[in-house]
């Protein structure tokens, strides 16, 4: 049975991946480096901050160490953070209207490799932050997407924070992503992933359970439905 929808922020929520790319681009043009979007979204995206910055200078060749990330990384978040005040968030059509439904029937929580000041902008702009009971960001995690630690760590929050019984189990949570590295998570927590193709092709998600073109809050009962039957219920 489904009980919890977990949602990654940017590419599901909010139209802003170019909006961490042009960030990460400004910090890097300091080191004389640019990364072109076909990259970014072939090789980077859905990265927490560490991540992508390190991945993208080992495999420039670039010398680093953690001091030097560890400062990209606070001149990245600086920057978003200067602009959040007059920075558009663009969403895309129907997911409002679908987290509104959703939180109305499930427990909902964000679960994504941005910071958690980042998340905060968007569902605030949008309007939707009490729809929320819980947020894992990047500094909530040791290891980002692939990895199924975040998309876990939300599980096991709403269960400490509502104190449900039963607990969620992963069968009982569906994820929705926008990314390859997203829904590789999604699975290795053996949860439920919906992919939305608002980054990439259908083609490069097939690994999730259900893929949409866009959210819309006419697909829930037709997602509770396919859970049911596929679980056996």
């Amino acid at each position: 049975m489904l009980r919890a929808m977990l949602f990654d922020c940017d590419g599901v929520l909010a139209d802003t991946e170019r909006v961490h790319w042009e960030a990460f681009n400004e910090v890097l043009l300091k080191l004389g480096l640019q990364m072109s979007w076909d990259e970014y979204v072939r090789r980077y995206l859905a990265y927490d901050d560490p991540t992508c910055f390190r991945a993208f200078l080992c495999d420039v060749g670039y010398s680093f160490d953690e001091q030097l990330i560890n400062e990209l990384v606070s001149e990245k978040r600086k920057l978003l953070y200067e602009r959040s005040s007059t920075l558009s968030i663009a969403t895309y059509p129907g997911v409002v209207d679908f987290v509104l439904e959703a939180s109305k029937r499930y427990h909902l929580a964000v679960a994504s490799g941005a910071a958690r000041n980042d998340i905060m902008m968007v569902l605030n702009s949008l309007g939707i932050a009490d729809c929320f009971r819980v947020v894992v960001s990047s500094e909530d995690v040791k290891h980002g997407k692939p990895h199924p630690e975040p998309f876990i760590k939300a599980m096991e929050l709403l269960n400490d924070s509502l104190c449900l019984t039963p607990p969620l189990s992963p069968t009982n949570c569906l994820v929705i992503e926008d990314s390859i590295h997203g829904v590789k998570a999604a699975k290795s927590a053996r949860m439920w992933c919906l992919a939305v193709t608002n980054t990439y092709p259908k083609e490069m998600l097939c690994e999730a359970d259900f893929i949409v073109e866009r959210l819309d809050p006419r697909i829930i009962p037709w997602l509770d439905q396919r859970i049911r039957e596929a679980s056996g219920r």
